[in-house]
C-alpha cells in the first residue's frame, strides 16, 4: 500500500469516527442546540434538511446562499430595485418552458450547456427593469445570451 493510499484510508476512518461520535451525542441529547430547517432550496430546488446554530435557512448549502446573494447584489449595483428571488419557484411557475422560444428547458443541465435553465429579466436591469419575480422568466441559456439586453429586438419564434 502506498503512503498516500494509507493516509487517505486513515482520514476516512477519522471522518467515520467523528460522524459516529456526533450521531451518538445527538441520540443522547447532548447535541442539537440550534435550529433544523427542511424544505426545497430557493436557488437549486433540491430537497434539504440542515442544522443551523443561528437561524432557519431557505438554502441547501452555503454555495447556494452565496450565489443567490450575488445575483441580488449585481442587480442592486446596476440600480435595480429588487429582493431575493426563488429560481426554483420561477421555473415551476413557468412550467420549465423558455419564454423566448417556447421550448422546454433541460432541468438537469447547467450553464454553459445551451439548454440550461436560467432566469431572464423581461425588462433588462440595464434598461431600468427590476430584480423581482414579476420581471423574471425562465429561458434557455442560449436564448437569453442571444437576447442580451434587448427588450423587443429578438425572438426565436418566427
Amino acid at each position: 500500500m502506498t503512503k498516500s493510499a494509507y493516509r487517505a484510508r486513515e482520514r476516512a476512518k477519522t471522518r467515520r469516527r467523528r460522524a459516529q461520535r456526533k450521531l451518538d451525542e445527538a441520540a443522547a441529547g447532548k447535541r442539537g442546540a440550534g435550529l433544523w430547517s427542511a424544505g426545497r432550496c430557493a436557488r437549486c430546488g433540491d430537497q434539504f434538511t440542515r442544522h443551523s446554530t443561528t437561524a432557519p435557512t431557505a438554502f441547501c448549502s452555503r454555495r447556494c446562499r452565496v450565489r443567490s446573494g450575488a445575483s441580488l447584489r449585481r442587480a442592486l449595483r446596476a440600480g435595480a430595485e429588487g429582493h431575493t428571488v426563488s429560481r426554483w419557484r420561477i421555473h415551476e411557475r413557468d412550467n420549465w418552458t423558455c419564454h423566448i422560444c417556447g421550448d422546454p428547458v433541460d432541468r438537469d443541465a447547467t450553464v454553459p450547456d445551451l439548454g440550461a435553465p436560467v432566469l431572464d429579466h423581461v425588462t433588462p436591469v440595464a434598461r431600468g427593469g427590476s430584480h423581482t419575480e414579476g420581471n423574471l422568466r425562465t429561458a434557455h441559456f442560449y436564448c437569453n445570451s442571444v437576447k442580451r439586453d434587448l427588450i423587443d429586438g429578438w425572438s426565436a419564434v418566427a
